[in-house]
Parts: C-alpha cells; sequence; structure tokens
C-alpha cells in the first residue's frame, strides 16, 4: 500500500529521483515542519525566520522604555490597578475551582450510589471514585495578592520586561540561525541532486 510519500510513484505521476527525493524531505530536518502540508506545496529555496519573537521583542522594548519613563504617581496607579486585577483574577480562579469541586462531588455521590453490576465492576467503582476525589482541588485556593507601592511594582515590572526583552532577543537569534541552517540544508540537497553531482 502507498504512502504519502509513495502514492504517487505508484500512480506514475512521480517517476524522477530529484523529485521523490524533495518530497521526502519533507520528513527530515529542514522541511520536517512541511510534513503536513500538501504533496504539491514548493520546498521554498529560502527559509525566513519567524516574526513571533521580533514582534515580541519589539512590544517587550516598548514596555520597558514606557516603564522606564513612568512618574512615581503613574506607578502608584499602575500599582493599585496590578493589585485589583490580580485580587479579581485570584477571586474568579476560587470560583470556577469552587464549582469544579461542586460538580465533581455531585459525580462522586451518584458514583457512590451506583451498585456495580458484578464483582468484576467492583474494581471500576473504586477506579471512578480515586478519579474523582484526585481531580478535587480540596483546600487548595489562589494565593492573595500582595499590594505594592508603586516603587516595588515598577522594579518588579521593570525587572519582568527585561527579561523578556533578553529572553525574545535571544529566541529571535536562534530562530535566525536555524532559518539559515534550514536554507543550507535544502541547498545542499538540491545540489546534489543536480545531474552530475557527485552519487
Amino acid at each position: 500500500m502507498p504512502t504519502g510519500y509513495t502514492f504517487n510513484v505508484v500512480d506514475g505521476t512521480v517517476a524522477d529521483f530529484p523529485t521523490f527525493a524533495m518530497q521526502c524531505a519533507r520528513a527530515f530536518g529542514a522541511c520536517i515542519e512541511m510534513r503536513d502540508d500538501p504533496a504539491d506545496t514548493p520546498i521554498p529555496d529560502e527559509f525566513k525566520a519567524s516574526s513571533y519573537h521580533t514582534e515580541r521583542l519589539a512590544e517587550a522594548r516598548a514596555k520597558l522604555q514606557k516603564l522606564r519613563s513612568m512618574t512615581p504617581a503613574e506607578a502608584e496607579i499602575n500599582a493599585a490597578l496590578s493589585y485589583e486585577q490580580e485580587c479579581k483574577s485570584a477571586d474568579e480562579y476560587d470560583a470556577r475551582r469552587d464549582e469544579e469541586d461542586r460538580r465533581l462531588d455531585a459525580m462522586l455521590a451518584e458514583v457512590k450510589k451506583w451498585t456495580p453490576p458484578t464483582a468484576e465492576h467492583v474494581q471500576m467503582k473504586s477506579f471512578m471514585v480515586e478519579q474523582l476525589t484526585i481531580s478535587k482541588s480540596g483546600n487548595y485556593r489562589a494565593s492573595r495578592p500582595k499590594k505594592l507601592s508603586g516603587q516595588d511594582w515598577l522594579e518588579m515590572a521593570t525587572d519582568a520586561a527585561m527579561r523578556d526583552v533578553d529572553y525574545h532577543a535571544g529566541e529571535q537569534a536562534k530562530e535566525e540561525e536555524r532559518a539559515k541552517a534550514r536554507t543550507a540544508w535544502v541547498n545542499a540537497l538540491r545540489q546534489s541532486l543536480q545531474p552530475g553531482a557527485a552519487q
């Protein structure tokens, strides 16, 4: 039975080695991200680095610049807003967990009322009880946020923004290196498939 890589060799639409080799290249290294693309999607001559980290880096730098130019009064306002948002998030988390626990408790009550039809089903009942029990949050609650002064909030926010800048700058450099390596891999493959290339 033909595979996704051999079906067009079987049906006769691909009869030359270079075309078959380029199709198979989708399963390896530089082209692995193309493995699920349609077989007729061309493999590019050059791979471009993703813009994700470049965009996040620009955002992080803009945020850092904004934080560094923030006045003490603005920092106090942002600290208060951040505290309110964190309290709201913690409350929403606790409410969601309470509702989930309520659903789990309701199902646990149903399981406990159930009489297994045979001795072979007893283990299944125990398993269901165990699964429902371990899924509960228990006494865990979201930690309450700490109210920070404007200065403390600004220092934490600035540190976080600096970490984001460093992270995205490093990841963008890696992405660019991967794009270069992928391009070199495909170019080497294409050159090896040229007529007269050493076999």
